[in-house]
Order: C-alpha cells, then structure tokens, then sequence
C-alpha cells in the first residue's frame, strides 16, 4: 500500500499495520505467483516507485482495528470500503459491538453469487472471502448498515471486455500509469491468454461507492460457508427468499419484520464511465 501511495504521489497517506492471520489462523492460503507476482505487485520491485523494506511496515504503532474505530467516532457517516480480506473489520466488531452501527455503509470486494470463486485448489470461494471466511461471517450478519458488495462474477463472468479497452489508461503518458502497467503484467498476460481483458476489480469497488457506477443492484440474502470442505468461504445465496416453519413443516416467506437485511450485490457497472474516471486519474 505504501508503495501505490508513492506512485500516486501521496506517500503521506498514512499505512496501519492490520491482522498478521485470518481470526481462526487456518492453514496457509495456496497463492499463485503467476498471477500478481510475489509481492503482490507483479513482481517487479526495480520499478519506479522502487520497493523498499519500510513497505512491509505501517507507518504508526495504532493497529488498523483500532484506527477504524478511532476514525469511525471521529468522523460522521463514514463510509469504509474494502478491498481485501475483512479480518480488520471484524476484529474492530469485536473490540466495539457498537462499531456495528456507526458507519454509514460498508463497501466490500469480496464474495459471489453464482458459486463462481477464484480461490484454489477448488475455485469455489472469492479470494478475500476464503482467506478469513469468519471474518467475511461476522462483518456480514453483525453488522448493521447497508453493505453493498462487489461479487466475483461481476468482474470475471461480466466483465464487458469486449466495450472498453482495459489498458488505454495504463499507457497514458505519466509515472502513475507506468508503475500500473508495469505491476499488472503477470495479470494481464494470464487474462490475455484465456482470451478476456484484465477486468477492473478493485478499481469497480472504489466505483460502486457511487450510485452513478453501479449498472444493476440485486438485493440478496446470503451467508458464509464456514465449514464445506469444497465450498469454505463461499456465499451461500437465499434465492428463495423463504424460511422453515417449524410448526407448519414448510417453507414461508419471510416476515418483512423479522426477516434477515438483504445485501446489495452490484451484479453490473458502467464499466464505460468508470473507464473514463480511470483515463482522469492516471492521465496527470
């Protein structure tokens, strides 16, 4: 993070150390280097901004758990966006219970819907789901503000490729375009060779914070699979939208009153106006 931010020319945006391991400390996630490097970063340290080993470390001793809660009483309507495993957030659950009503919506990469995961050895699971499914449960089904989520499927499955070209703002004539064409090369040439474009991801996230960018919201109940020996970290969808009545024997729908929130999946973006932001951002 603290080398985007030099790239950005923003190196004073301050880093937090968070979680060193998921809340449960399962066994190692498998990573395939081939897609985003070793570090993350397309393997490419030399490139300007170079790496440097003050990278690895948060610039403040505050933990990242306790530098969300500060900031969420400190700021009113807050909106907090996520675009990695949500361990952080769920530990800052824990810590405060009344953290859970205190920002005004969460925004989170993560998940899927159509049981389309990119997590191995099974692909099951979404990444930053698999890699803390408990946390992903808590964050979930305790927290008590809208949460809108981008899915998997909305990156991989419609990624609208074949609309924009995905690499035009990487070439423009800037240091920050340079340093993100030189750090997706392992991800774009994987796509490339499957036949699809390197889709936005975590650039969709920070998109569909705005209204203006999400194409098509579908609301949805879900939970986390905690336990499948295949399916571990996927989200479990109520297409339904029914509940077992135990004095009936059947399936109800639900009681408006007491029924589960839905989550708003943004199932489509505009992919053309993000595209457009992305050519502002990296065009200097």
């Amino acid at each position: 993070m603290k080398r985007v931010a030099r790239a950005n020319g923003r190196g004073d945006i301050p880093v937090y150390k968070g979680a060193a391991d998921s809340l449960a400390g399962r066994p190692p996630i498998v990573i395939d280097e081939t897609l985003f490097g070793v570090d993350g970063l397309g393997g490419v340290p030399d490139t300007e901004p170079k790496a440097n080993q003050s990278d690895a470390n948060g610039d403040h001793p505050e933990d990242a758990a306790d530098v969300i809660l500060r900031l969420t009483r400190e700021i009113p309507n807050l909106t907090i966006i996520c675009i990695g495993p949500l361990t952080n957030l769920a530990k800052a659950r824990q810590k405060d219970p009344e953290f859970a009503h205190r920002p005004a919506k969460l925004v989170i990469m993560g998940g899927n819907y159509l049981g389309m995961g990119n997590s191995l050895p099974f692909l099951t699971a979404e990444w930053n789901f698999h890699c803390d499914p408990e946390a992903a449960s808590i964050v979930l089904q305790q927290m008590q503000v809208p949460i809108r989520i981008l899915p998997w499927e909305a990156s991989f499955l419609r990624n609208q490729y074949p609309l924009i070209n995905y690499t035009t703002h990487l070439l423009r004539n800037t240091s920050l375009a340079s340093f993100l064409y030189n750090v997706t090369g392992t991800i774009r040439n994987y796509y490339a060779s499957i036949g699809q474009q390197y889709p936005y991801c975590d650039e969709a996230t920070i998109g569909i914070a705005f209204d203006e960018i999400v194409a098509k919201n579908v609301p949805l109940r879900a939970n986390v699979e905690l336990n499948g020996n295949f399916t571990r970290g996927q989200l479990a969808i109520d297409y339904a939208n029914t509940v077992w009545n135990d004095s009936l024997q059947s399936y109800v729908a639900y009681d408006p009153q007491e029924s589960p929130k839905p989550y708003e999946f943004a199932t489509l973006v505009d992919v053309k106006l993000l595209d457009d932001w992305m050519n502002l951002a990296t065009g200097g």
